[in-house]
């Protein structure tokens, strides 16, 4: 999934563990999806890009990270 907007580092940084803004473009790190009270939901691979952030999520809990993610907007 990617994820656009002037806000995106401040939007992933919500969700996941990590400093968005001390990753660096075009490279991917492991990090991990917490849910609303600080406890790890699933691991991501996440990556920074000059216009989106990029995640790929596990299939097997696709749906449940998603509703979550959607849920935070």
């Amino acid at each position: 999934m990617k994820i656009f907007g002037k806000d995106k580092e401040e939007f992933v940084e919500k969700l996941i563990v990590g400093d968005i803004g001390k990753a660096k473009m075009n490279s991917c790190s492991l990090s991990l999806i917490l849910n609303d009270k600080g406890g790890i939901m699933d691991d991501v691979i996440f990556s920074k890009h000059a216009n989106y952030i990029g995640m790929v999520l596990n299939a097997g809990n696709k749906y449940k990270d998603m509703d979550h993610i959607n849920w935070l907007r």
